[in-house]
């Protein structure tokens, strides 16, 4: 046998063999499949999920194993299952990565995490890894946090110890089981992710926020209160604090108590604002201040003089600070010996003087031209109630021509608005400043009958503007720290102008700790509830529509999260608006509507169709979250019957 030969079935050989052993891996990885997470060792554990160390035999690494904490409490589970579909929607260099979902063998949830070998926050901050460390860290939080908002995201509990850093550096922040979804501005794949939508139980934080004083933003212990990205500035600003001052925040924390640059305590003031207003806006602006100290440059906040900003410019280049004080020493002397040459210059000077005054008649007229454009676009802003960007364009036509009636105008209607009126009263002219000059000298906010008399007088007002004034006063109004019972006796005499013709009509508000509860029923024939927008994002307990028809209700409920919605008696022939909300009970008894067009995968946990001419009944196996069906006697197919019986419960009036 020659020698080539023998190579060739050596070769044939080898394949063969390196094939067999192949397939016999994948195999014994088939076989693991089943079997897929080793022998499990407790490393945390919450009031919510237990988190084990493992390895994951199919791919061989060690990864962190959460599991819910209470398998048979039903939002425990709904938030478990939460937490692991926002993390997973969340890619970011320094936030936990989630691997894997599922159900182990017993039907209880899980989900896998990235295993960091290493320390939380909190006790890296015990060792003295010095001020830069410190702030490199809380930087790559922030750039986390930022990136969470971008995707409409907020996180709600960032504090040390749900921040893990590892032993070669790596920072991650942690722990998404408060966090909240900013509809207005999440992405579209958490409006289109379906497990999101059945485990959104539609209930408040109020119901689960167990929050670390010093951490939480003050309103975060307010309930039925509007939280929102603001919260997440003030907790990174509680983690600066701790940085600075070597010691976790406390709700009534000394911010003297702090050392280190007065760059930094600045920018800890200022995120840790009890109003939340006077935080910082976004993440982003938060997360630029920090790079601004690291790079040696002066933050915001701390309003640096120009000496300080000198002295950190020369800081930052000290090479090219003594290059350049050397050059300014050698123009001296070259300027002193060219003095006479300078003067010879004059007349080039005053040519050039004469051109930039040409230039600025120019602009001069190209910015009365342009005047009536920047009006528009104040009164624009002024409509959409941007008082701060209607301010700034009216200011620049009048430093321009300060005798615009116009802008000087939309300028006294700001400060009317903001009952401002000693203000106002230099800007206006006819019913507004009479108005202005009546109340000028009384204590603000005004009474909420004085309220009432100005808005009842604006309102019947047909001067151009006055209608707007009108509007965004009562839009203000509702901005204030004002009772149930103010807010209820301003949006009655709203109702009975809206409505002359009323004698009676029926509003009941009241607040409880589990939300509001709205009475507007057997007001027949009102012709639209619009003032209830002004409640702003309320989270409703009950609403009682009974008897009363309005028009349309989209833009008047959009900001309202309804639990319970009861519309009997009802004729309306569209009720889109009910598409897509997280209504959890609805009694429509004897109205004339086919619901079944508008409340198919609603997560419904009553629903009262009672003498209702409900006509396509499969639509109510789509609602998975039913427990309780009424329904007229004899009207429900016998099929849908024995589809639902098994969970939920059936009663035939």
């Amino acid at each position: 046998m020659d020698e080539d030969f023998q190579k060739f079935l050596h070769s044939q050989f080898s394949e063969a063999h390196d094939n067999l052993q192949t397939q016999n891996e994948l195999s014994n990885l088939m076989e693991l499949e089943n079997e897929r997470y080793g022998e499990k060792y407790l490393i945390a554990e919450g009031g919510q999920k237990k988190v084990f160390k493992c390895k994951d035999l199919l791919t061989g690494r060690s990864i962190a194993y959460a599991t819910v904490k209470n398998p048979d409490n039903e939002e425990s589970t709904a938030k478990f299952i939460r937490e692991a579909r926002l993390t997973a929607h969340l890619e970011h260099p320094h936030i936990i990565p989630v691997y894997d979902t599922g159900l182990d063998d017993e039907g209880i949830p899980y989900f896998t995490m990235k295993y960091i070998s290493g320390q939380s926050y909190e006790d890296y901050l015990k060792e003295d890894n010095g001020l830069q460390n410190n702030i490199d860290n809380l930087i790559k939080i922030c750039e986390a946090v930022n990136f969470a908002h971008s995707r409409g995201i907020i996180h709600f509990d960032i504090k040390p110890d749900n921040i893990q850093v590892s032993d070669f550096g790596e920072v991650l922040l942690c722990d998404w089981g408060l966090a909240g979804i900013a509809y207005e501005s999440c992405s579209q794949a958490l409006l289109d992710d379906d497990i999101l939508k059945q485990v959104d139980l539609s209930q408040s934080i109020d119901l689960y926020f167990k929050g670390t004083a010093g951490y939480a933003a003050p309103e975060m212990w307010k309930k039925n209160t509007h939280r929102d990205h603001l919260c997440d500035i003030f907790s990174l600003g509680a983690v600066l604090y701790q940085i600075l001052s070597g010691k976790p925040p406390e709700q009534d924390m000394d911010l003297k108590a702090m050392e280190g640059p007065e760059a930094l305590k600045a920018v800890c003031r200022k995120a840790l604002s009890q109003d939340k207003t006077k935080r910082y806006p976004t993440a982003k602006e938060f997360l630029d201040e920090l790079l601004a100290w690291r790079n040696g440059f002066a933050t915001k906040a701390e309003e640096a003089s120009f000496l300080t900003t000198l002295k950190l410019l020369i800081l930052r280049h000290k090479n090219v600070s003594i290059s350049i004080i050397s050059s300014l020493i050698l123009i001296i002397t070259i300027v002193s010996v060219f003095v006479v040459f300078i003067h010879n210059k004059e007349k080039k000077a005053t040519a050039l003087a004469q051109a930039l005054q040409k230039t600025e008649m120019e602009r001069n007229q190209l910015e009365e031209e342009l005047a009536p454009k920047y009006i528009q676009k104040a009164q624009d802003a002024f409509e959409r109630r941007e008082f701060a960007a209607a301010l700034a364009l009216c200011d620049h036509v009048l430093r321009n021509n300060p005798q615009s009636e116009q802008a000087r105008r939309i300028k006294g209607m700001i400060f009317f608005c903001q009952q401002k009126f000693t203000e106002s009263i230099p800007y206006l002219d006819g019913n507004l400043a009479a108005i202005a000059n009546n109340f000028q000298d009384l204590p603000k906010p005004l009474p909420i009958e004085d309220v009432i008399y100005i808005i009842t007088n604006l309102n019947r007002s047909d001067v151009p503007g006055e209608q707007v004034v009108y509007k965004n006063m009562l839009f203000e109004e509702f901005k204030r720290e004002r009772s149930v019972e103010e807010k209820q006796e301003l949006m009655l005499a709203e109702l009975y102008h809206k409505n002359p013709r009323f004698k009676h009509i029926n509003l009941k508000l009241e607040e409880t700790s589990e939300g509001w509860i709205i009475d507007v029923s057997n007001n027949i024939g009102l012709a639209e509830l619009y003032i209830l927008q002004k409640l702003g994002s309320i989270y409703v307990k009950s609403l009682d529509l009974t008897n009363t028809q309005v028009g349309s209700l989209s833009d008047t409920l959009e900001l309202m999260q309804i639990e319970e919605l009861i519309i009997r008696n009802w004729d309306r022939a569209d009720m889109s608006f009910l598409r897509n909300r997280r209504i959890l009970h609805l009694d429509a008894r004897g109205s004339r509507i086919d619901l079944s067009k508008y409340i198919e995968k609603l997560p419904l946990v009553t629903l009262n169709i009672v003498d209702t001419p409900f006509k396509k009944w499969e639509v109510l196996e789509s609602l998975k979250f039913l427990k309780e069906l009424k329904v007229t006697k004899g009207k429900l197919p016998e099929n849908i019957k024995k589809s639902l019986s098994s969970h939920v419960k059936i009663i035939e009036v």
